[in-house]
């Protein structure tokens, strides 16, 4: 029995490799794993994002450091205006020019100026005396008046009178103390 080598070894009922009129088997291949292009392919994925989500930060963060201050916005404003406004009708350029004098006072000093007319607007800054504007009424008064005539009475207004408008809408920020002076 033990000459009989492989045989033994075969599974019971089952003749013996030498009594085995088949002959040999072919061999059985085992494919190989697939080449981990997939893995790359998310790696890269991967490796986009993240710079993305970084560009993104970056863009996010830079804004928010750009804090503009109501002075600036509305300077900014008027510059735009001066540039632009010629195409406007007077009632138009008025309107506009009023509208950043009192978006820039509300955002200051809390006055809601743009949802009042102008006579509401100055009396209430009559009745809050301690505030920086009181010191300023005239000057806002006289500003707002020429604006109205604009923008009600439809009184024209050629270049040197707009170029006014936007000097005195100026001249009432440099009258004001900046952000910095008045937080201290």
């Amino acid at each position: 029995m033990l000459t009989q080598g492989l045989g033994a070894a075969s599974a019971p009922g089952m003749p013996s490799a030498e009594e085995d009129i088949r002959g040999p088997k072919a061999l059985v291949e085992i494919p190989a794993p697939p080449p981990p292009a997939n893995i790359a392919l998310w790696i890269g994925v991967a490796i986009a994002v993240l710079v993305l989500a970084a560009l993104l930060y970056g863009i996010l963060r830079r804004r928010r450091a750009e804090v503009v201050t109501p002075e600036q916005r509305a300077r900014r404003d008027l510059s735009q205006l001066m540039r632009e406004g010629s195409g406007l009708s007077a009632e138009a350029f008025a309107a506009a020019a009023s509208g950043i004098l009192r978006r820039y006072i509300e955002a200051r000093h809390g006055f809601a100026a743009p949802k009042r007319t102008s006579e509401e607007f100055l009396q209430e800054v009559l009745a809050a005396p301690t505030t920086v504007l009181a010191s300023q009424v005239d000057a806002l008064r006289g500003f707002l008046r020429a604006c109205d005539m604009a923008k009600f009475a439809g009184s024209d207004l050629d270049t040197a009178q707009r170029e006014d408008l936007i000097f005195k809408a100026r001249a009432f920020f440099d009258l004001q103390p900046s952000t910095e002076e008045a937080a201290k």
